[in-house]
């Protein structure tokens, strides 16, 4: 489960330490700018993936100032910052716009669809030494982010896009 780092990290419901045993799990928080994408977007995601650790272009899978979506800038004080060269909840000059805007900010950055679903297919191949093909079941599609990656690695992909149910 992947979520915008907000509020949802703050909700009781989320506390990882308070679920079942059964429902074994950890929090990793990501910036899209380590995997790719032109803006940082700080994200948590919650996985049953315990051993797997972010790492994106930057090794880490956090921003650290040293993706490729930024520069180092010396402002008129003569500070230097570094900035990313698109923001998102900025101001609209600055940030994605136009034709296919939407469904791009709506995505995942498919390096970072690519490193979880990589690892959650070896370790199903682990399990499971038979013909089987691994299905991917996304019960929030969306756009279908998943699709092309997931398809690419072999699984089958099945998406549920709750906008259209009814």
């Amino acid at each position: 489960m992947e979520n915008p780092r907000a509020a949802l990290r703050r909700r009781d419901y989320m506390q990882i330490d308070t679920w079942p045993e059964t429902l074994k799990a950890v929090l990793r928080t990501v910036d899209y700018c380590a995997f790719g994408y032109p803006y940082r977007k700080a994200t948590d995601i919650w996985t049953s993936l315990l051993n797997w650790t972010p790492t994106g272009q930057t090794g880490s899978g956090r921003c650290e100032r040293k993706c490729a979506s930024g520069s180092w800038y010396m402002d008129e004080r003569g500070n230097v910052t570094y900035r990313h060269h698109l923001n998102l909840a900025q101001d609209p000059k600055d940030g994605l716009r136009g034709k296919g805007a939407k469904k791009f900010l709506n995505s995942l950055p498919s390096e970072l669809t690519e490193e979880f679903l990589s690892l959650s297919l070896a370790s199903w191949r682990e399990e499971h030494t038979d013909d089987r093909q691994p299905v991917l079941l996304d019960l929030c599609s969306g756009y279908g982010s998943l699709r092309e990656v997931a398809e690419k690695l072999g699984y089958k992909y099945v998406g549920v896009d709750v906008r259209h149910l009814s």
